[in-house]
Formats: structure tokens, C-alpha cells, sequence
């Protein structure tokens, strides 16, 4: 039985589930807010720091820092309200605030400090951050049309400048900006180094969405139109692909990780509308928790997705997927308030199968808003041999020969004959390893990767420091 639990409290459960979902330990909590009525988590990294926005005590909106269990408001430019959009592994967040004279602008917020990033008599928005604190946001001038731009240190890039009406989606890791912008045909999804923008789907209506739209290589995806059927594509060196269908006549992806690996909704031949993986040069469907539909809305790097499924009941129910399977992490958030919640889906999820999403609760008593929206922060916890399986497959082909593979295998086996010491001490040697082929036969970002996934061992595990 799930206890009703105070704002910021935990629900821990075992779940028996059925047979389209695993076994789980699952943690989940309420973000709280800022002391009004709503929360909205908009991104989260891979330590599971979480930003957004939230309804203060005086019914200001303000951007937010979650971080160990706590909210932290992170205050404005001046002005009545700020929200956040993006964080990155260092903690650096982008967004808007007000200043005091009232005007919206892009700000960095790090270490402690909300910095105005202008540009000046415009009104500007940060929209993502990549690992070295660059930032894609775009602008527009009074009685003028949006452009995006890119924030680079003290360099403010108006990369579309060019292309009125032009809007920035995401980051890759050297500075690469995606986003949409129109002309006399449609929306064209481009690309950006900088310097020009690069459309990506030439002669199509083509768009794309969201902060999870690109990944660290400069991998992009999204969607474009043939009369009127939608395709998902990805576009990798130079050269845009179509994702393919789950057999029907419409594919929308959402996100892509490091990998290349994607999710999003796609049409099955019978019209239904299924969340799927994309691997391999073809999307494998996820299937739903019982109902007619599901969408994923992000993937981490070990190819975990979480996002909205409907239930055999017909409710809507927040998902993340382990070992292939759907885990309903809705059914628990029912519990932050039973009777009310009319609906929750995940929205981020990292490599330590840390989700973030909200939930909506109906509030008729409250007339000025009747539909509440919160946020929750759920933590699956997957057994210590499936954390070594993903290890072993983020390892392959890695790193000079097999030595990775090797280690991998190696401090399995001691951990199955209960060797725990024996099997810390190899994972010792693997992070050294990974450590000393950083920026050489191992790329930062995957090394980032693999620490991420041998920390999570070494927490399962029982090793010590």
C-alpha cells in the first residue's frame, strides 16, 4: 500500500509487475515547488541536478536548482520572474529572467551567479547548454522577428540573423546549433557551425525539437514531410537518412544520444501510435503499460527511454524502460495525489536511470488555476549484474584491444562469487584506464560515459573509496 507523502517525500516500492514490465526498485519523489502551486522541470544531468521553474510564495514564476533533495531558487535579472530551460554536467544553467526593466533576457547561471547574456534591447532566451558552457538561444528585436543565435564565452553569435524567424533547439558539443527556420516554402530544420546555416533536408518542410534534438557529435534529428505522411530522419556527415516506420505512415523523433540511438512515436500498420527505439538503421517498437499509445521523449545512453504510455485503464502514465521492458512509474506518482492526477509523463533520464517529469493534478477548488502541474524525480535501481551488462556493452569496441572488455568480464565474475573486494579492485583499474586513454583512443565524452556507469557499479555493489 503507497502512503500519501508530504511534499518532498519519498514512495519506495518493489513493484510485482505484470508481464510487459520488470521487476523494479523504484524511488520517487515530488520536487516540491517554491512555495506556490506549480513546478516544471525542464532538464536534468547526469548527476541528477534538475532545472526549471516554479511558482514562488508571492506568485512569481522563478527558475529553480534541485540538487540533493533540495529546491533552490535561482532568483532573476532584476525583474518579477525568470525560468530555466537547460542544465549541463557542471551544473551550468541557461534560460530567461526579467530585469528591472522589465525586459526578457538570455542569462548563464554558474557557480552561484545569474549572468545577463543579452544582447541588449532585444528580448532573448537561452534554450540549451553543451559540456563547455555554450549556449543556443535566440533573440528578437523590438518589432522585429525571432533569430537564433549562439552565446560562446562573452561572443554573442546571431547566427540567424539572416533568417527571420529562425529558432535555436539544441547544442552539440563543439558549438554545432540546431533549430527551424521558415521561408516561402515551410520550416526547414538546419544546422550551424557558426558561420552558416546548413539546411538539413533540402527540398522538404523539415523541423526539429527540443534540447535532445542533436547529441555531443553533431548527430541531429527530427522530422519532415512528404505530402502528408511525416518522416523521422538523422543527419550524420553531411547526409540526412529517413528513420523508417513501425509500419505506418507517420515517425516523430524526439531525442538522440550519444550513440545515435533515437526515440519518438511512430504509426504501426494498424494505425496505432507506439514509442519506439531506433538502432541499427531501424525502429524497434516499445510497446505501451497495456493501452493503445505510447511516445518516448528522451533516451540516455545506455538506451533506456522514458516518456508517456497509456494504460490498460486508459490513463496516462509516465514510463522508463529497463532491460527492454516498460516499468510504470505513473501508478506511483498516483500516489502524490490519489483521485487527482489525470496524467504524468517522464521527460528526462540519465545514465543511472535517474527519471524526471511531470504530472498534472485537478484542482477544481482552485478556480484562478484548476490544473496544477508538479514535477517528480524517480530513481530506478537496476541489480548490480545488469549495471555490469551495460557496462560490458558500452565498453565493447572501445579503448586500445579488449583490455576494457577484459576488465569488465573479469570484475563480473569475481562479483558472482561473492568476491566484492576482488571485483572493486578491478573497477579501480578500469577507471584508471579510462582515465589515461581519455582524449586519446577514448573520446571525453565517452569516457564521461563510462565513469558515469562505473560509479553506479561501484555504488550497487558495496564498493568503498
Amino acid at each position: 500500500m503507497l502512503h500519501h507523502p508530504s511534499r518532498g517525500s519519498w514512495v519506495c516500492v518493489v513493484l510485482a509487475l505484470p508481464a510487459w514490465a520488470a521487476a523494479a526498485d523504484i524511488k520517487v519523489q515530488d520536487l516540491g515547488t517554491l512555495g506556490g502551486r506549480i513546478t516544471v522541470a525542464a532538464d536534468m544531468n547526469a548527476s541528477g541536478q534538475v532545472t526549471g521553474y516554479s511558482e514562488t510564495t508571492t506568485g512569481q514564476i522563478h527558475a529553480f536548482l534541485y540538487s540533493n533533495g533540495e529546491l533552490q531558487d535561482l532568483g532573476t535579472l532584476g525583474g518579477t520572474g525568470s525560468l530555466a530551460s537547460a542544465i549541463n554536467d557542471a551544473g551550468q544553467i541557461t534560460g530567461f529572467a526579467l530585469t528591472a526593466t522589465g525586459e526578457a533576457h538570455a542569462f548563464l547561471y554558474s557557480q552561484g551567479v545569474m549572468t545577463d547574456l543579452g544582447p541588449s534591447g532585444t528580448t532573448s532566451s537561452g534554450k540549451a547548454i553543451n559540456a563547455s558552457g555554450q549556449i543556443a538561444g535566440q533573440a528578437t528585436p523590438a518589432g522585429g522577428q525571432s533569430y537564433a543565435l549562439l552565446y560562446s564565452g562573452a561572443k554573442v553569435n546571431a547566427l540567424g540573423s539572416k533568417f527571420p524567424g529562425s529558432t535555436s533547439e539544441g547544442i552539440g558539443g563543439q558549438g554545432q546549433v540546431t533549430g527551424t527556420y521558415p521561408d516561402k516554402t515551410g520550416t526547414h530544420a538546419f544546422l550551424s557551425n557558426g558561420k552558416r546555416l546548413v539546411d538539413l533536408v533540402p527540398g522538404y518542410t523539415s523541423f526539429v525539437s527540443g534540447t535532445r534534438s542533436i547529441n555531443a557529435a553533431g548527430r541531429v534529428t527530427g522530422g519532415f514531410q512528404i505530402r502528408d505522411t511525416l518522416h523521422g530522419f538523422v543527419y550524420s556527415n553531411g547526409r540526412a537518412n529517413d528513420l523508417g516506420s513501425l509500419g505506418g505512415d507517420y515517425t516523430v523523433p524526439t531525442a538522440i544520444n550519444n550513440a545515435g540511438k533515437i526515440t519518438g512515436v511512430s504509426a504501426g500498420a494498424d494505425g496505432s501510435h507506439h514509442a519506439f527505439l531506433y538502432s541499427g538503421g531501424t525502429p524497434a517498437d516499445l510497446g505501451t503499460l497495456g493501452g493503445a499509445f505510447s511516445v518516448g521523449y528522451a533516451l540516455n545512453d545506455v538506451d533506456q527511454v522514458t516518456g508517456e504510455s497509456e494504460t490498460a485503464g486508459g490513463q496516462l502514465h509516465a514510463f522508463a524502460t529497463q532491460q527492454g521492458s516498460m516499468i510504470d512509474i505513473g501508478q506511483i506518482v498516483e500516489g502524490f495525489a490519489p483521485g487527482s492526477v489525470t496524467e504524468s509523463f517522464g521527460t528526462r533520464i540519465n545514465g543511472a536511470g535517474q527519471v524526471v517529469g511531470h504530472y498534472t493534478v485537478s484542482t477544481p477548488t482552485d478556480t484562478s488555476m484548476p490544473t496544477q502541474t508538479h514535477s517528480f524525480f524517480a530513481s530506478l535501481a537496476p541489480s548490480a549484474t545488469n549495471l555490469f551488462q551495460q557496462l560490458l556493452s558500452l565498453s565493447t569496441g572501445v579503448g586500445p584491444g579488449k583490455s576494457l572488455v577484459n576488465k569488465v568480464t573479469e570484475a563480473l565474475a569475481a562479483y558472482l562469487v561473492h568476491d566484492t573486494k576482488g571485483s572493486c579492485s578491478i573497477l579501480v583499474g578500469y577507471s584508471h584506464e579510462v582515465t589515461a586513454q581519455t582524449g586519446k583512443k577514448i573520446s571525453v565524452q565517452t569516457a564521461a560515459t563510462l565513469l558515469q556507469e562505473v560509479a553506479a557499479l561501484n555504488s550497487a555493489i558495496g564498493c568503498t573509496s
